[in-house]
This record gives structure tokens, sequence and C-alpha cells, in this order.
């Protein structure tokens, strides 16, 4: 039985109830799983990519990932190189996950089904007052009875193992974080590039990677260099307002702007940066034109 104390109030917990949010607690995740792995798939297919049903495995489905953005750089190398390795961190950190919360909450579990109480409460002196004595953990908001049984022949010797293996995973946990925010980053400049901010930044807080990865599936590749040169041709050397899509060209603004897009093409105001252009585009007017023309007329 497991009993929660909270705001001087104590409330038994049945095990339908410890079922529902399992369940619950467990939809958003595996359905947002399900459509990463389907955008993935998607993408991969259209690359003919032999490998792309790897991308429903867990933890491989990042090796799919890096080959879909091999050509982008992390540190100085191209993710294409490094899928490998980022797949082998990425199953590391998950084994290491895996193994430290099996190790730490089994006997919760284990103790539970044979009917042992459990106590969870953030109330130190009240869980003490009601004979539990606490559970090894650092948070000590879990509670055990006396009759609670540990499988463990030394567990003085297992929360040593429990405790590397935490700090270990830590490490890798932190790689596994840089990893595949890095490969989600360039993943969205290539296929949504006019919002891979914002697709970045919603998958980092909010989680929602999944649906935006499913959102891509469709879309073709993009050079993020060539859809800034577009942008940039398509309003032109000087912003926004002088280029074709900008309010003063020949759909602008009523006559006034008719008239300031004909003096524009005439003379074109300077850019700020027009010294540092090529020099073989530009045409400077000639300091010492006036003599080179006496000279061709013979004078």
């Amino acid at each position: 039985m497991i009993t929660i104390f909270s705001e001087g109030f104590a409330h038994e917990v049945s095990p339908s109830m410890i079922l529902t949010v399992l369940i619950v607690s467990l939809i958003v995740p595996v359905a947002f799983y399900v459509l990463r792995s389907i955008g993935l798939y998607k993408l991969a297919k259209r690359k003919n990519f032999k490998f792309a049903i790897m991308a429903f495995i867990p933890c491989v489905w990042i090796y799919v990932a890096c080959r879909l953005v091999a050509e982008s750089k992390f540190f100085g190398t191209t993710i294409g190189k490094l899928a490998i390795v980022f797949t082998i961190v990425f199953a590391v950190a998950e084994l290491l996950t895996l193994t430290y919360q099996f190790l730490l909450y089994f006997p919760l579990v284990g103790n539970y089904f044979m009917g042992r109480e459990i106590f969870i409460s953030t109330d130190v002196e009240y869980a003490a007052s009601q004979g539990f004595k606490p559970f090894w953990t650092d948070d000590n908001q879990i509670w055990i009875s006396e009759s609670f049984v540990y499988p463990y022949k030394d567990i003085y010797k297992m929360v040593k193992i429990i405790n590397g293996l935490y700090y270990v995973s830590m490490i890798f946990d932190l790689a596994y974080m840089v990893i595949e925010l890095t490969v989600l980053y360039n993943l969205f400049r290539k296929y949504w590039p006019q919002r891979h901010v914002l697709a970045f930044v919603m998958s980092v807080f909010l989680g929602l990677s999944g649906p935006f990865i499913f959102a891509i599936r469709n879309k073709q590749p993009i050079n993020y260099i060539d859809y800034l040169r577009s942008r940039y041709n398509s309003y032109g050397p000087y912003g926004p307002y002088y280029g074709p899509r900008g309010p003063y060209n020949n759909n602008g603004y009523g006559q006034s702007g008719s008239q300031y897009n004909q003096q524009y093409q005439q003379t074109p105001p300077k850019g700020p940066f027009d010294e540092y252009a090529d020099k073989s585009e530009r045409v400077p007017d000639e300091p010492f034109g006036q003599y080179n023309q006496k000279d061709k007329d013979g004078e």
C-alpha cells in the first residue's frame, strides 16, 4: 500500500490510481516517439536510405537523424562521420539510466507487490512519528515500514554502486543532450529554414521535437546558405523597402511610391558597405576621366 502525506492529510493510493497515472504519463511520450520515428523514416526513405527502418529503434534513431544532416559540422567534423559514435553514446546513456533506475526502485516495486506499506511525504517529522524509516535516497521523501525487505545482501555496497552509476550517467546524459540538440537544430535548419529557430526552441523547452519532425516529413532539403541568398536577392541589396518585394516597387504605395521607385532605379541609394563590395562588380567614377578623354581626342 502507498500512502501520500500532503498538506496535513494522508491519502491512500489504490492500485487502479497508480495504473491510471502510469498509462497517462506514458501516452504522450510514446505518441511523440512514434511521430518522430515516422518523420525520420519518411525523410530517410525519400533519400533512399536502406536503414530508414532504424528510425523506429530506441537510441538508434539518432543514427538516421545524423545521416540526414551528414554534411553539417560538429566541432569541425561532419556529423555523418560521427553518426556511429553518437549512436553508441546514446545507447550507453540510456543503458546507464535504465540500470540506475532499476537498481534504485526495484526494492520499492517488489515490496509494494508484497503488500508492505510505503509512505511518501515531504514532512520528515510526521513520517518519523508514524513509525516509518527513510528509504535510501537523497530526497528523503520516500519512507518505508519496518517490515520492508531489501533484496540486496550488502545494502551499503549497493548504495555506492548506484551512486557511481548515477554520476557516470550524468556525464553521458550531458553528451546525449548536446548531441540531440545539435542534430535537431541542423535537421530543422535543413528541412524548415523559415521556422527552424521556432521549432528548435519549442523542441528544447516543450519537448515537441516529435511533432515538429513529423511536420517536416514531406519537405525537401534546402541548403541554408542558398536560402539566405534567395532571401537577400528577393529584397535587393538595399533592404526590403527598395527591392522587388518592397513597398517602393512598381506596385508601391500610390503615385509617390512609383515616383520614388523611378528615382531609385535612376540613382540607387548608396549602400553602407559598398566600400567592401567585390571590385569586379563595382564601376567607380574615374577621377581623371576628363584627361583621358582629352588624350582620346588627341589633345
